[in-house]
């Protein structure tokens, strides 16, 4: 996302706070444009030779994650952060955008997140079927786990592996 796309995003979103670029606060087409930029992100999905594509491809992502933690710390006059903090604030940011696709996108309806458990790695996130027919052979079939009625709520933590989203999986609590 760069140019007036970007200006757009930053018009209509970052400048609204921290709250505004919450997955459940993003409107279908904000949404989708930063998972577009988290799959441009992914190692295999660029060559590091090309540095404009890099520094264009994830502008939104990174706005984002920093207006959040600009919130979180207080609006500070000057933000430092680590590198290795900001690619783990993307990566929760990220799947935090995926389940949020998932739950607009099927009967699982996927605990959002706040502004103060975002980048939490270890974040539990409630989950539940939305509709009472036919889930629960969908419940099983992703979760690999036996669900009762409509009214159950299990607990989800999201896990990935070698930090690349294609690779994210559903670990499972009782």
């Amino acid at each position: 996302m760069h140019g007036t796309r970007f200006a757009q995003f930053s018009t209509e979103v970052l400048r609204r706070g921290a709250a505004a670029v919450l997955p459940q606060h993003l409107p279908d087409h904000w949404l989708d444009a930063l998972l577009e930029e988290a799959e441009l992100l992914a190692p295999e999905a660029w060559d590091p030779q090309e540095d404009e594509r890099v520094q264009e491809c994830c502008a939104g992502l990174l706005g984002a994650v920093l207006v959040v933690l600009m919130e979180q710390r207080g609006h500070p006059d000057q933000l430092e952060v680590a590198v290795s903090t900001l690619m783990s604030h993307l990566h929760c940011y990220i799947l935090a955008l995926a389940a949020e696709r998932v739950s607009r996108d099927t009967e699982i309806w996927l605990e959002p997140p706040t502004l103060a458990n975002l980048f939490d790695e270890a974040r539990e996130v409630q989950a539940r079927r939305c509709a009472a027919e036919d889930s629960s052979t969908v419940s099983h079939r992703l979760w690999g786990m036996h669900r009762g009625n409509a009214n159950d709520i299990n607990t989800l933590r999201f896990a990935a592996f070698n930090r690349k989203t294609q690779y994210m999986q559903w670990v499972a609590y009782m």
